[in-house]
């Protein structure tokens, strides 16, 4: 049961065969973000990514798929901060989100995030590609 909440946690995605739907569309801009103004305020560290990334899924449009079951962003935000807290152990975050956001340890299925449209798309898959966002966002050049 824990570990469906890391899938949003660590938090979403949504895709399914065929074209794949922007999952952006549901999240707050990040640089508005609560999530990113908290994390601008941490050090930059691979534990405050992986804080950042179920902040900032906590508050989409994105429903977490664990084991079958459709949680809240909210719920899984908050379970996926608790199984974080005692499955970390200072992994870089790219590698940390491959192995505990693919599949449930429970009965090995994949963890899906679900857009309000009905696709979803793997949340590792999402979680990667907003880290990606986020490192790249961290690189450039702030005015």
């Amino acid at each position: 049961m824990k570990t469906y909440f890391v899938g949003l946690a660590l938090v979403l995605l949504f895709a399914s065969e065929g074209r794949a739907e922007d999952y952006r569309q549901y999240l707050p801009s990040m640089e508005e973000s609560r999530a990113y103004q908290q994390y601008s305020l941490r050090p930059k560290v691979e534990l405050s990514k992986l804080i950042y990334l179920l902040d900032r899924f906590r508050e989409s449009k994105l429903e977490v798929i664990f084991d079958g079951n459709p949680y809240p962003p909210e719920k899984a935000a908050d379970h996926a901060k608790v199984y974080l807290s005692k499955h970390y152990h200072r992994e870089e975050a790219k590698r940390w989100i491959k192995l505990h956001v693919h599949r449930s340890i429970t009965k090995n299925e994949v963890i899906y995030a679900r857009f309000p449209t009905g696709k979803k798309k793997p949340a590792k898959d999402i979680l990667l590609k907003e880290l990606e966002f986020l490192d790249d966002f961290d690189k450039a050049p702030q005015a």
